[in-house]
């Protein structure tokens, strides 16, 4: 199993994605709020973490930079809209973030992203 941890934002993008983790069937998904994401983080390594952007590009950015300090080796999926994304597009490597994906989330891009993720760490989760 592939353990990710998604961080609550937006109910129909938590919804969404939930949905879709649940049905590829390879994903052991954990949820967290803001403020116990780190120290959820803490307890169990995951091979991915999901973010919405209701934090706002400067919540975000806090947020992965204390994330990072942690030493988790987390894919970063940032659910973001095009504010976020142009903010957030030149820290990318920096803050560790591996993938955007556009809100309004749709399935396609859901399942494109989750089809990444599945063939970087395979069916299992191994790397």
């Amino acid at each position: 199993m592939i353990e990710v941890l998604l961080v609550e934002g937006d109910r129909a993008t938590h919804d969404a994605l939930t949905v879709a983790l649940e049905r590829f069937g390879c994903f052991s998904v954990d949820i967290a709020r803001e403020p116990e994401f780190l120290a959820q983080a803490q307890e169990k390594s995951y091979r991915a973490v999901f973010i919405d952007d209701a934090l706002g590009a400067e919540g975000v950015t806090n947020l992965l930079r204390r994330f990072k300090d942690l030493g988790q080796r987390a894919d970063i999926v940032l659910l973001a809209g095009d504010r976020t994304m142009e903010t957030l597009s030149r820290a990318k490597l920096n803050l560790n973030i591996s993938t955007f994906v556009r809100k309004p989330v749709g399935a396609v891009e859901i399942y494109r992203c989750l089809s990444k993720l599945r063939e970087r760490f395979g069916e299992g989760g191994g790397r």
